[in-house]
């Protein structure tokens, strides 16, 4: 972490399929400010904060993370949700503190309970929550565009669940692409026509690997790379990712939420790779190398 630059870096990366787990948490320490921006009530209650913290009197880049009813995470102990006075109860660092929406037009939605509520949330917990009712492993454009989302809606079966985050989406100008039976890509409408989904045309799938075994939440590049070479066991220790000049700076997110191939694994990091501008090559020892695409 780079305190000097007054920058919070938030990155979870596990992957499990090589039965090697590498996990890179770093935060800055200081005084957490804590946002609701969202209210869940579908496969139980949850929420969505929104977590910044101050060092050394430099505010940090705010993250967002859905937290599960009575979820401890980094300091926040989330103690109740009551979705009806759309009020949340947690332990910031031990201090009780009851968490509202921002602006009185967020708790007049004129409906009771509703299952999902918005009140600047942003992509990324969204397309996980999109992920999840999908069944489907979500590959995220880095193109998309920063855009906070507002919504009340009454959403009941997953099925419907996932049609009310494309259309929000689409709000934005995102579209939602089918890849094969186990993706689906988000991308900006102005690039639909350069994305060419094909994890269909994959090799007859090996084992399955459990869901999660691949979690990316907001990785660099660099690391990413690390992960995706060693996973194949061919990085090369005299030239690794972490060495290369002029690497995306945009973090990584991919979340496995159902079951996936070795193959079809490497297929979804191979696809962000390509979308930051990355190609793998192989070089003549069988390890890997990295390319800019001019």
């Amino acid at each position: 972490m780079k305190t000097i630059l007054c920058v919070l870096a938030l990155g979870l990366a596990t992957i499990g399929a090589a039965g090697q787990t590498v996990t890179k948490i770093a935060r800055s320490s200081g005084v957490k400010t804590v946002k609701l921006v969202g209210l869940l009530n579908f496969d139980g209650e949850g929420v969505i904060l929104e977590i910044g913290e101050s060092n050394y009197n430099c505010p940090s880049i705010p993250y967002q993370k859905i937290f599960d009813e009575k979820e401890t995470y980094g300091g926040i102990e989330l103690q109740s949700i009551d979705l009806d006075k759309r009020i949340v109860v947690a332990k910031v660092d031990g201090e009780l503190r009851a968490i509202a929406f921002e602006g009185n037009d967020a708790t007049n939605t004129g409906v009771a309970t509703p299952t999902i509520q918005l009140h600047g949330a942003r992509i990324q917990p969204l397309t996980l929550l999109y992920a999840n009712a999908k069944g489907r492993t979500v590959l995220e454009h880095p193109k998309i565009n920063e855009a906070t989302f507002t919504l009340t809606a009454n959403p009941k079966t997953k099925a419907e669940i996932a049609k009310t985050f494309e259309k929000l989406f689409a709000s934005q100008e995102i579209t939602a692409i089918p890849d094969g039976d186990s993706f689906v890509m988000l991308v900006p409408y102005s690039l639909t026509n350069q994305i060419t989904p094909h994890s269909d045309k994959l090799a007859q799938p090996g084992s399955l690997l459990p869901a999660s075994s691949i979690n990316f939440q907001g990785v660099p590049m660099p690391s990413v790379l690390n992960v995706y070479a060693e996973y194949l066991d061919r990085l090369d220790p005299h030239h690794p990712p972490s060495m290369l000049q002029n690497l995306p700076t945009e973090p990584v997110y991919l979340v496995q939420v159902n079951p996936l191939s070795k193959e079809q694994i490497c297929y979804a990091m191979e696809t962000l790779f390509n979308w930051n501008g990355l190609r793998v090559v192989t070089n003549q020892d069988n390890t890997l190398s990295f390319l800019k695409i001019q």
